[in-house]
């Protein structure tokens, strides 16, 4: 009883204490100079939402769009794969599963736990960010942006993924006179990959919609089209762009959900 009064006590106080953010929240917001609301961008708004009705359907800009939205799934697919390559050896070492050598193992998974985490801890936008910074517009910033991140996401999984398999197959294989790097290798890793390969597939969702978003940033995708078109005020452009991006998302969705499915069942 006790312990379920101070949970109670407990989700009441963060209650007041996110109320209190938001209502101090919102006095900040009225308390400015600055209008809440811009009225002046009504014209604009109504003009870009008219706009829906007059698509820019022409075969150039359609082969523009088109375009665009293969350069930037060929961005997901790259730096999906980049990360796969180099998550792979780096989750199976940080898992803790690989090596015998208690105080070998126990470096390996705490600088490599912590080099993951490091990575995943910044949004891929803001590597897209500094990479263009460094080496300038280029489809490897596209491609490492996305593959940076990724790294840790995808390492952490599969560190996961290998140890939770079930244990008696593992240690009848150890019994049976197999090593650890043997346990793994056709052990752990087969009894995860089913897992593992559904997770790779909703990242390449994540990726493709990232993949679209930092094009926005001046790397070439339908992003990039649909902000071009956007600052030309070309808003029948803009919604034919949107409208290939949206395309794009669904069918990747459809064909990554048909996939995990068939990979689970």
């Amino acid at each position: 009883m006790k312990q379920i009064s101070n949970y109670v006590e407990s989700k009441k106080i963060l209650t007041l204490i996110l109320v209190a953010a938001f209502i101090w929240s919102v006095m900040t917001i009225f308390n400015t100079d600055q209008a809440l609301i811009s009225y002046d961008g009504f014209s604009t708004l109504l003009n870009f939402l008219w706009s829906i009705f007059y698509l820019d359907i022409t075969p150039d800009f359609l082969f523009i769009c088109v375009k665009a939205v293969i350069q930037t799934i060929l961005y997901a697919f790259a730096g999906l794969s980049l990360a796969i390559i180099i998550a792979i050896p780096v989750g199976i070492l940080s898992s803790g599963t690989y090596i015998h050598n208690t105080y070998i193992n126990n470096t390996f998974v705490v600088v490599l736990r912590f080099l993951l985490a490091a990575t995943r801890s910044v949004h891929e936008l803001v590597w897209a960010l500094l990479l263009v910074s460094i080496i300038g517009l280029s489809p490897m910033v596209a491609v490492l942006a996305l593959a940076i991140p990724y790294v840790g996401i995808l390492g952490r999984i599969f560190a996961e993924q290998l140890r939770d398999v079930p244990e008696q197959p593992i240690r009848a294989l150890l019994t049976n006179g197999a090593n650890y790097p043997k346990a793994v290798i056709y052990g752990r890793i087969p009894l995860a990959m089913p897992n593992i390969i559904s997770y790779i597939f909703y990242r390449l969702e994540c990726g493709i919609r990232s993949a679209a978003i930092m094009s926005f940033i001046g790397i070439q995708g339908i992003g990039y089209q649909i902000h071009l078109s956007l600052l030309d005020l070309k808003f029948g452009q803009v919604w034919t762009g949107l409208i290939c991006l949206t395309i794009m998302v669904i069918v990747v969705d459809l064909w990554s959900t048909t996939v995990r499915k068939a990979l689970t069942t």
